[in-house]
């Protein structure tokens, strides 16, 4: 099914459907591979290849990472504070 927009352009209702199974998809086989591997790390570059944002998209990762109950440690670079 088809929408317009507002801004003239046509939202495809299964396109949107499909866009997030497949970020769902990534997010959680990234978050399954770092899980069982040796160090548990997951890092900025993990964040940017599931397509999130590694700064905006902490609190959410951190949270599904306790929902699901994930076993992995997030190592973000902090952009305020370089080491």
């Amino acid at each position: 099914m088809h929408y317009p927009s507002a801004s003239g352009f046509v939202l495809c209702l299964s396109g949107l459907r499909r866009f997030f199974a497949d970020l769902n998809d990534r997010i959680f086989h990234t978050l399954m591979e770092a899980s069982q591997s040796q160090d548990r790390q997951l890092t900025s570059e993990h964040m940017k290849l599931m397509g999130l944002d590694p700064v905006g998209d902490r609190v959410f990762l951190m949270e599904l990472v306790e929902i699901y109950g994930i076993d992995v440690m997030l190592i973000v670079d902090n952009p305020c504070c370089p080491t």
